[in-house]
């Protein structure tokens, strides 16, 4: 692996605002889960099929497991955002590309790390709502909303760090 260098980067306005908003998010699943606990009947829903159609139920203890799996990731996410030298790029890191590329990439993993709070959050919700009436279905905009959440940040890190190859500005906020 080529020796990338270390570089400090400052966190604009829209960065910090993602990162409290993230962190927000998932400080506010940890209290839903709590707070629902005490409501939820002993089995509720853990899976859902393709359909909204619950095929999978556990101890209502599993509501934790989800605000678990958000911390690790964004505790995770968060930490090797501090490190974008050793990202996979799709392009060479030059001297004149460097912050460019490693501003795209920190954004990128900043952006999906939100995206996947709203989606586990999200998850959360329909799992609380299909446990008290068990008639919920989950809508098709779920699984929409897991697919744009998913690739539309890494559509946009593809073409802006396509476009900086060079020494050009990134445009990305």
């Amino acid at each position: 692996m080529e020796k990338r260098p270390k570089l400090i980067l400052e966190l604009t306005f829209m960065d910090k605002f993602v990162e409290w908003f993230s962190w927000t998010l998932l400080l506010c699943a940890w209290i839903f889960a709590i707070v629902s606990y005490t409501t939820l009947p002993e089995t509720i829903p853990t899976h859902f099929n393709l359909a909204g159609e619950v095929d999978a139920y556990g101890n209502k203890m599993t509501i934790f497991l989800l605000p678990l799996i958000m911390l690790v990731l964004q505790i995770g996410m968060t930490l090797l955002n501090r490190r974008p030298d050793i990202f996979n790029y799709p392009v060479k890191i030059t001297e004149e590309n460097v912050r460019q590329q490693y501003l795209a990439a920190t954004k990128l993993i900043r952006w999906m790390k939100l995206g996947i709070e709203l989606i586990f959050g999200i998850i959360m919700i329909q799992v609380v709502q299909s446990a008290i009436n068990s008639h919920t279905r989950n809508s098709a905009f779920l699984i929409l909303g897991i697919v744009f959440v998913s690739f539309v940040p890494m559509i946009i890190y593809f073409i802006v760090a396509s476009k900086s190859t060079g020494s050009k500005k990134l445009s990305c906020s």
